[in-house]
This record gives C-alpha cells, sequence and structure tokens, in this order.
C-alpha cells in the first residue's frame, strides 16, 4: 500500500514556511542537491522540509530526491556518480563503507545527542556512516478498538480472544501477520532468550530458544490468514476485517493518514509469551549517509539540514507524530508530546524495550537462511529442531562464503 503524508504533516510545512529555524551562523548555497532514498514516502518528506528550510538558510538551493526501492543498494555500487545523500536502511551501511564510499559523520554531526542503540547501529568498525533520521523499526500489536475492548495480556489471552472475536464476526480475521516472513519470526527468538550472534560473531540459530520461537510460530500460523504479506495486512486492517494486526511502526503512516480511521487505531504492549517474557523486536533506522564526493557548499547544506531536520524539536516531535514514527534524539522522545499522545506513548514503550539491529554485512545471510526453514515448519515439512539446524547451517555457510 502507497504511503501518503497525512494532512496534519501539511498543516506543519506550512507553519515551517514562516519559521524554518535557522542552524546556520550565516548562508550558504545556492547548490542542486540529489539525495536517493529507498522509501518514497520519507522522499516527499525530505522533499518537503528541504524547501523550507533552504528558503531561509541556503536560498536558490534545490532538491531533487530519487527513489530506488530494493533497487537502491545495486544503484549505489554500480553508480558512475553517486548523489549528495543517500537515505537507506541501516544494515547496508557496511556494505556502503567497505566500499569506501561514505565520510565518517563525526566531525559534522553531535551524536552524542541521538539515540544510542541507532548510532552504534549506523556504525562500521566504531565509526558512524549513518545518522538515524527517525527512531523506530518496530513490530507492533496494533489493534482495531471497536472489535478489542481490552488487549490481551498474554499470548494465552490472545488465542482466546482470536476464537471469540471469530465466532462473533464470521468476516473477521482475529490476528493478521505475514506468519511466513522471517522479520516476523524475530522478536519471538529474542522473547525465548534467543540470540543472532556469539561473541565471536558466529551465529546461534539452533539453540532451544530458536526451536521454541519456530514452535511458537507454527502455533499463530493456526490461526492467521495464509499467504497475507504486509500490504495485505495494512488492507484487512483498515477494512475493518482484521481485529489485530503485528505491523511495524511504520503502518502507522498508513493508518493514521486519514482523520476518520484514527479514532479506531490502538497499540498495545507485546503479550506475555509462555516463556513468561515478552517478544522483543528489532529497532532500526533510516540512515542519511554522505558520499566522500559531496564537499564544499554542497556539503555544508547537506550536513545543515539533517542537523535543522533532526534536532529542532519544532520540527522533529511534529514530523515524528504526523508520520507515525519517534524522533532520534533521545531528549526529543521523552518530550511531553509524544508522552501525552496515546499511540506514540506506547510506540515508545514497545521501542525502548526493543534490540539493536546489528551492523553487519552478515545480516542478509540471516534473512536468506531463514526463510526456507520457516515455511518448512509452517507447512509440516520440517520439525522446528530440524529447521533451526538447517537455518543454522545455511547462515554459517553464507557468512563464511563472504569471508
Amino acid at each position: 500500500m502507497k504511503k501518503t503524508l497525512p494532512y496534519s504533516l501539511w498543516v506543519l510545512f506550512l507553519l515551517l514556511c514562516l519559521n524554518p529555524g535557522a542552524v546556520f551562523a550565516q548562508q550558504v548555497g545556492p547548490v542542486d542537491l540529489t539525495f536517493w532514498a529507498r522509501n518514497q514516502a520519507t522522499a516527499d518528506l525530505l522533499q518537503t522540509l528541504f524547501d523550507d528550510w533552504a528558503a531561509e538558510n541556503a536560498p536558490g538551493s534545490t532538491l531533487r530526491v530519487h527513489t530506488y526501492g530494493s533497487q537502491l543498494n545495486s544503484e549505489v555500487l554500480t553508480a558512475g556518480q553517486l548523489p549528495d545523500a543517500l537515505i537507506d536502511i541501516g544494515e547496508l551501511l557496511p556494505l556502503y563503507a567497505s566500499a569506501g564510499l561514505l565520510l565518517p559523520l563525526e566531525q559534522y554531526f553531535d551524536l552524542g545527542v541521538y539515540d544510542r542503540a541507532l548510532v552504534t547501529a549506523g556504525q562500521v568498525q566504531g565509526v558512524s556512516y549513518g545518522l538515524p533520521l527517525f527512531s523506530g523499526g518496530h513490530l507492533m500489536l496494533i489493534f482495531d478498538n471497536t472489535l478489542v475492548s481490552a488487549p490481551p495480556r498474554t499470548f494465552d489471552e490472545l488465542l482466546a480472544l482470536v476464537a471469540q472475536i471469530e465466532a462473533e464476526h464470521s468476516d473477521v480475521f482475529g490476528l493478521v501477520f505475514p506468519v511466513n516472513e522471517p522479520h516476523y519470526l524475530m522478536p519471538f527468538a529474542f522473547g525465548f532468550g534467543g540470540s543472532i550472534f556469539d561473541n565471536q560473531g558466529n551465529f546461534t540459530l539452533d539453540t532451544p530458544s530458536w526451536v521454541e520461537a519456530l514452535r511458537f510460530m507454527r502455533t499463530l500460523a493456526d490461526i492467521v490468514p495464509e499467504n497475507c504479506d504486509a500490504v495485505c495486512t495494512d488492507e484487512l486492517f483498515l477494512g475493518g476485517s482484521a481485529a489485530m494486526v503485528i505491523a511495524p511502526d511504520t503502518s502507522l503512516n498508513t493508518y493514521l493518514s486519514d482523520d476518520q480511521t484514527y479514532s479506531f487505531v490502538g497499540i498495545a504492549p507485546w503479550p506475555v509469551l509462555p516463556s513468561g517474557q515478552r517478544p522483543r523486536s528489532y529497532i532500526s533506522a533510516e540512515y542519511a549517509s554522505i558520499p566522500v564526493t559531496t564537499d564544499g557548499d554542497k556539503l555544508a547544506v547537506v550536513t545543515g539540514f539533517f542537523n535543522w531536520m533532526t534536532t529542532q524539536s519544532d520540527v522533529a516531535v511534529p514530523v515524528a507524530l504526523g508520520f507515525g514514527v519517534l524522533p532520534s534524539v533521545t531528549a526529543l522522545q521523552n518530550d511531553s508530546r509524544i508522552a501525552d499522545d496515546p499511540l506514540m506513548s506506547i510506540s515508545l514503550e514497545v521501542y525502548r524495550d526493543g534490540l539493536g539491529a546489528p551492523s553487519s554485512t552478515r545480516m542478509g545471510c540471516l534473512w536468506q537462511a531463514l526463510q526456507d526453514p520457516l515455511n518448512a515448519v509452517l507447512s509440516d515439512s520440517l520439525s522446528p529442531q530440524d529447521a533451526a539446524a538447517q537455518a543454522q547451517l545455511q547462515a554459517s555457510d553464507c557468512a563464511a562464503r563472504l569471508g
């Protein structure tokens, strides 16, 4: 489902036109910038914010943001000419940095004010190559409060609630999420005490915790619709055909884009697993990176803009609220406007219980290694024990090939 910017953001942008908030001691430019981004909604946001900021801080400057979706990494690695900034997911930063494409960011940003977990995830061998634009990336239990009066506190309660809702509403699924996608397995693996790497960087997927997580996913597969991806999940929820969904925080941008849908959206803390613990989601960010070819006035404008966008409370907090994400600056996460928002306050609670995604080129091995074993468990063609062993073997072989 294509993401659209909520009406509240357009109101914000009109206000920014009146008070864009300078961060430069003097104006620079004009310059003509090009950014490359993975996400269209983020690209639209950057375009509008930059136009407002540049009018005061870099008059005459222009920005064009090109989106490449899943092809962004291949475009970056094969480009004859790099853009002035990249906006991409954190797990690809090691790939870009190892190719010598990115500038270290320590001298351009006060990284100490940003969420430490996200700063660390944007580092490669201790050097920061990614500035987190937003905090988030976490999966959450989102519910329709016209169908769910009190969210479940445990997964036993959730299973009972699903049965009750589906008995009362023949056209409603009690729970929907992409059960066959490895990303959705992760919170359960962590909730059962699992990890991805040991202290030496070796994969740890063949443990009892992963076996329990795979077994639990098989249980959940019996109550969710088959072959329902993230787009399907959003459509069922917005259409009133899903009482509860497991979805990323970025889905809030879709769910809250229409003022008429806002009132029925609720977020709950993760229910407690049979292990006695809650699932713990990966947390991540969209990162701004600066290629080594960006210099002079272009570099000054790029760094000034990203500093302003992420650290100014009258910009970062309203954008976060309208976009359904959290600010990346730690102090702004504690802003009263976040704490007083019934959705974002719970999102922050779930986020703070999450785990930072490792900055490693081996993360690609993880997703590849989990896909087939997970599907085999869901189809009853592999036991959870054998699936965990197979995932471990495939991930380790992939890592060995990477060196």
